[in-house]
């Protein structure tokens, strides 16, 4: 799933905007530039390579355009697929997607749920 900042179109080419608004975003977002491309291709039936998605950092006004190769994105696929199977491990039953909370070690140390993207299901009370 992908949710886009801003996309438009431009002389045949999909150029999708991502706006970072970390004060030292340095981090290397090439896999989701390249998820960005894949989104294109099977909600517009853009080509992969026909696609610029473009990071804005708003607090140093920087533009960082990526230009994709089929490298990049087979290098992102084979990402994917590791990442599917390291989750798929974790399951109780991979086949019918069905996982098992008592399977999963909760933490002693609640301060560490305030960050948690799990903590709705993790644990009883408000989110």
């Amino acid at each position: 799933y992908v949710r886009l900042d801003f996309a438009m179109r431009e002389e045949g080419v999909v150029v999708i905007y991502d706006w970072k608004t970390g004060a030292s975003d340095e981090s290397d977002n090439s896999a989701q530039m390249a998820c960005y491309a894949f989104y294109a291709r099977e909600r517009w039936g853009a080509a992969p390579t026909l696609v610029r998605p473009t990071e804005y950092n708003v607090n140093r006004n920087e533009v960082l355009v990526h230009a994709l190769t089929e490298a990049d994105l087979e290098r992102t696929r084979e990402y994917m697929r590791g990442s599917i199977a390291d989750m798929r491990r974790l399951l109780r039953d991979p086949e019918r997607n069905i996982a098992a909370e008592d399977d999963f070690r909760q933490v002693d140390d609640e301060r560490a749920c305030g960050r948690c993207s799990f903590r709705r299901v993790c644990r009883p009370g408000p989110a």
